[in-house]
């Protein structure tokens, strides 16, 4: 299993920052230029545990990602584990 992470330094307040980043908004800013659906898996608020599947459409064809949160600690963590199917 491969590690992705990465680190920006942002000129805003941390709350604001974690909120626009926030699991409700990911897929916005994950697949900018898709066609991008976010189906919710779990109830109740996020956390950890937390799972949702992001379904992108683009001209290569649909990849479904399924996330869960691993770590959750506003405003200053954030982690998941994403599957996905590349372009079914």
């Amino acid at each position: 299993m491969r590690r992705i992470q990465a680190a920006t330094v942002i000129a805003a307040p941390l709350e604001r920052v974690f909120a626009l980043l926030a699991p409700a908004e990911q897929a916005h800013w994950y697949s900018p230029g898709a066609r991008v659906e976010v189906r919710d898996l779990s109830s109740g608020p996020v956390g950890k545990g937390s799972t949702w599947t992001i379904v992108e459409r683009s001209r290569f064809g649909s990849d479904a990602m399924r996330i869960e949160v691993t770590a959750y600690e506003p405003p200053t963590r954030y982690q998941s584990r994403a599957t996905a199917s590349m372009f079914t």
